[in-house]
């Protein structure tokens, strides 16, 4: 059959497409156990280590718009910062960052809104002048 060599080399891309949908939520659960959240008097951390490690710091003023999403057990999800894009055909979509999985996530929560808002440098100096 002569035709069948090239219809079998057309059927790859779909192949491999296929088999990423398939693995994503895999590959996504494994992402997910390599997180670690942090949070310090004045940041928020997200450190994520699967090939290489990275490492992700919001200030208070980048926790926008919190988000609780409670679960009947008590964990739950945060969602803040919120960014809206467009694509180039104009489709406009919006990006989350995401606290996952959280156990007792309304002290996580809580935790978040007391971190400090950063002075500036001019509020800074009004308070305590010249040091």
């Amino acid at each position: 059959m002569p035709g069948v060599g090239i219809t079998s080399f057309m059927a790859i891309p779909f192949v491999v497409a296929g088999l990423g949908f398939l693995f994503s939520p895999v590959l996504a659960a494994i992402g997910a156990s390599n997180t670690v959240y942090g949070i310090t008097d004045s940041r928020l951390l997200i450190v994520k280590s699967f090939v290489s490690t990275s490492v992700r710091t919001y200030r208070r003023e980048d926790i926008r718009d919190l988000e609780r999403i409670e679960r009947a057990n008590g964990t739950g999800d945060l969602v803040f910062g919120r960014t809206a894009s467009y694509r180039a055909d104009g489709q406009r979509y919006v990006t989350e960052t995401r606290l996952v999985g959280i156990p007792e996530v309304r002290k996580v929560e809580q935790f978040l809104l007391e971190i400090p808002y950063e002075q500036s440098v001019e509020q800074h100096t009004q308070q305590y002048g010249n040091q």
